[in-house]
């Protein structure tokens, strides 16, 4: 959701930070545009739902997995979703969105285990899916790792032509009512513009960030401490005024802080176990970590399960995470980040000292537990 700049607590919070929005709307929206990393002229598939046959469209919307701080100092590799506005809005022809846009998030993620080296993004697929999902590429078959993620936005054109998208539909259909092209424009725009060529700018959006509630469980630290785990430096002195329970945006109070309360924790995306127990053994290295349901799968919609061909994670993709095999699965608990009386909501994290974790006195932390299991393949 765009911020709405005329909201006196947005227009606080841009003022206090030194920022402003322009909301002209020739260049304010979600504006769809492929993207062409082969420079063929066509939109490249989604990294996921290409497998579908979707194309990747901007803005691209990624969810990386905020690691408690002893996840963090042990080394726990990042995972991430990589997910997309609505994937047929392009295809159905809509070209900018505003004030919302709608998000997928396929559930595939993708665990880094070699920063910087993309043969390293090992998908994390859990079971229930066609066996050709699991054998395109080295992959591992368990349940989705749970937990509370920043969301990360990237869009933008420079250079672009703005166009009058109603005023062209006039120009075009000189016989039509003013129903008429409002009803033609709403399907392709929100805003009644759309733009022409230009480029990929680069700008980035992250939640959380400076504008909102600090960070008690994951962040606590600002910034400029190069210590993890490391937070957001904010842009008042007192950035716990009114900010309550920073994970849930309606208890935060907006009268009474300069701090946004949706940019802030409460902004996070959630993946939380709908159960406490599963199915996979952590001493089981064999592909699926014991899961039947990750050993046979069916290769056609309705079609009989048939034996999954993994193909193993490169050896020198493994180094990192060899330490954590035959770990255990940490609890799963309430999640403590996102309380819910909805029923059970559970994460698996690595946050209780003793139990899930150890710190020696040079304060290198040892974890006990893990909240997601290697790639099997790793471990044999």
């Amino acid at each position: 959701e765009l911020l709405d700049p005329e909201d006196p607590a947005v227009a606080a919070t841009l003022r206090a930070a030194g920022m402003s929005i322009d909301p002209d709307p020739r260049g304010y929206g979600w504006f769809f545009f492929p993207v062409d990393l082969d420079g063929d002229g066509n939109a490249d598939p989604h990294p996921v739902f290409g497998s579908a046959g979707l194309p990747w469209y901007f803005p691209l919307i990624f969810l990386q997995r905020a690691r408690t701080w002893a996840e963090q100092r042990a080394g726990l590799p990042n995972v991430a979703f990589v997910g997309s506005m609505r994937p047929l809005l392009p295809l159905l022809g809509k070209r900018t969105a505003s004030p919302l846009m709608d998000i997928v998030v396929a559930p595939v993620a993708v665990v880094d285990l070699k920063p910087g080296d993309p043969s390293c993004q090992v998908p994390i697929v859990p079971p229930g899916n066609l066996a050709p999902l699991y054998e395109t590429r080295p992959t591992d078959c368990q349940p989705l790792p749970s937990g509370n993620y920043d969301i990360t936005v990237l869009g933008g054109l420079a250079g672009a032509e703005p166009v009058d998208y109603r005023a062209q539909l006039r120009e075009m259909n000189p016989m039509w009512s003013d129903e008429q092209v409002a009803s033609a424009a709403s399907r392709v725009t929100d805003t009644g513009w759309v733009l022409d060529g230009g480029a990929f700018s680069g700008q980035r959006w992250t939640v959380p960030n400076e504008l909102g509630c600090t960070d008690p469980v994951y962040r606590p630290l600002p910034n400029d401490d190069n210590v993890p785990p490391r937070g957001v430096a904010q842009i008042t002195e007192d950035p716990d005024a009114q900010c309550q329970n920073p994970y849930e945006a309606r208890r935060c109070d907006p009268a009474g802080t300069v701090l946004s309360c949706d940019q802030g924790p409460a902004g996070r995306f959630s993946v939380v176990d709908p159960e406490e127990d599963v199915a996979v053994d952590e001493r089981d290295f064999s592909d699926g970590h014991g899961d039947p349901a990750c050993r046979r799968a069916p290769r056609t919609a309705g079609g009989p399960a048939e034996p999954i061909a993994y193909a193993p994670v490169p050896p020198a993709c493994c180094e990192a995470v060899r330490p954590l095999c035959g770990l255990p699965l940490c609890p799963a608990r309430p999640n403590a980040a996102r309380p819910s009386g909805d029923g059970a909501r559970w994460v698996r994290e690595a946050r209780v000292p003793g139990e899930d974790f150890t710190v020696d006195e040079d304060g290198r932390v040892t974890l006990r537990c893990v909240p997601f299991l290697p790639p099997a393949s790793c471990c044999r």
